[in-house]
C-alpha cells in the first residue's frame, strides 16, 4: 500500500482530488451499512429490497464512475431507505448535542435523520424546530457540527450558534466542505481553506493535543483523554513528575479536528487506494470480509465512526464525574 503522510506538525492532507473522492466513498461505506442493519432490522420481502440496494451500492463503486456521478447514484440508492425500518440514531449524537448545546437542548430541538442524502442548505433558517441529518451520515461524529449548528440556530439561539462557530472552528468547516462537496464546489474548497488555515493557526498547546490524539487514533486507540501539561524533569521524584503532567478529558471540539486531521492525511488516500482495488477484484463481496478489497473499505470507514463515537462517548462520562468530584 502507498505509504500516506501524517500531520507531525505541519498540515499536510490528502490533494483535493483525493479527498472529495474519498469523501463519497465514505458515503458509499455508510449507506451499505445502514441497508445491512435495516436488512437486519426489516421483514423478508423488505431485507431482499435492502440486499438488492446494496449490490446497487457495491457495483456503483467497482464501475469506478466519476466521484459526482457516483454521488448522484448513491443519492438514488439513499432515497429508497424511506422504504426500510428507521433505526435509531446513535446514542452518541445525544451526548455530544448535550456537550455543544447544553443539558437540556432536547426541550428545543428535535434531530432526525432523513432518506436525502445531500445536506439541506446550510445557511437556510427554518421556521421548525428540527435538526437534519442524512441516515448515512449518523454513524459519522464528524459530520455533526453541523446537526449542532442547525439546532442552535432553530432553537432562536444565535449567540449560541457564534459560540459554536468559534469553539469548533476548523472542524466545522472541514463538515461543512463534505456536506457542500458535491452541491457547490467552490464553496467546498472555500470552506476547506478555511479549516485548513484555522487548523494552522491553532496556539502551540491546543496544535499539539491535536497532534497528540490524532496520532493516538492512528494506532487504533480510543481518543477520549489526553495529556496535558509541562514536560517532567525526569530526575525529579516521582510525585513531583506526576503534578506536571496530567490525563484529562479530551473535548468534543478536540476529537473532531483529530479525527479529520487523521481522515484527511490518511484516511482518504487509503480509501482512494482501496477502491481502486474494488474495481480490480473479481470475487464476490462475502459477508466474513476477509481479504475482500470491499470489506477493507467498510472496514477503513465503520473502525473510524466507531472510535470516534466511542471517544466521544468515553469522554463525556469522564467530565461528568470529574464535575461531580469537583462539585463534591
Amino acid at each position: 500500500m502507498t505509504k500516506v503522510q501524517t500531520w507531525d506538525g505541519e498540515w499536510k492532507p490528502a490533494p483535493w482530488e483525493t479527498v472529495r473522492r474519498a469523501r463519497v466513498l465514505g458515503l458509499a461505506g455508510r449507506l451499505d451499512r445502514q441497508l445491512q442493519e435495516a436488512a437486519g432490522a426489516a421483514a423478508r420481502t423488505e431485507a431482499r429490497l435492502a440486499a438488492a440496494l446494496r449490490a446497487e451500492v457495491q457495483a456503483a463503486v467497482a464501475a469506478a464512475a466519476d466521484s459526482a456521478a457516483l454521488f448522484a447514484r448513491l443519492v438514488d440508492v439513499h432515497s429508497q431507505l424511506a422504504y426500510l425500518p428507521r433505526l435509531p440514531l446513535p446514542a452518541g449524537i445525544a451526548g455530544l448535542m448535550r456537550d455543544l448545546l447544553g443539558p437540556d437542548w432536547d426541550d428545543h430541538v428535535v434531530v432526525a435523520g432523513v432518506p436525502a442524502l445531500p445536506w439541506p442548505p446550510l445557511e437556510a433558517a427554518s421556521s421548525r424546530p428540527v435538526a437534519v441529518i442524512p441516515l448515512a451520515e449518523a454513524r459519522d461524529p464528524l459530520m455533526w457540527p453541523l446537526v449542532a449548528v442547525q439546532g442552535a440556530a432553530v432553537a432562536g439561539q444565535p449567540e449560541r450558534v457564534a459560540g459554536l462557530q468559534q469553539n469548533l472552528g476548523p472542524a466545522l468547516a472541514f463538515a461543512r466542505a463534505a456536506a457542500l462537496c458535491f452541491a457547490d464546489e467552490g464553496a467546498a474548497r472555500a470552506a476547506w481553506e478555511a479549516g485548513a488555515q484555522g487548523l494552522a493557526q491553532l496556539p502551540a498547546d491546543k496544535a499539539s493535543t491535536i497532534r497528540q490524539l490524532a496520532a493516538t487514533l492512528a494506532d487504533g486507540v480510543l481518543i477520549s483523554g489526553c495529556r496535558r501539561g509541562g514536560r517532567p524533569d525526569p530526575g525529579a521524584p516521582i510525585y513531583d513528575q506526576l503534578a506536571v503532567v496530567r490525563d484529562e478529558p479530551a473535548e468534543p471540539a478536540e476529537i473532531l479536528l483529530a479525527g479529520w486531521v487523521h481522515w484527511a492525511s490518511r484516511t482518504a488516500a487509503e480509501l482512494v487506494e482501496l477502491a481502486e482495488q474494488v474495481r480490480g477484484h473479481d470475487g464476490g463481496h462475502g459477508p466474513d470480509g476477509g481479504q475482500d478489497p470491499w470489506w477493507r473499505l467498510r472496514g477503513l470507514v465503520d473502525g473510524l465512526d466507531d472510535l470516534l463515537c466511542r471517544s466521544l462517548d468515553v469522554a463525556a462520562i469522564h467530565r461528568f464525574y470529574a464535575a461531580e468530584g469537583a462539585m463534591g
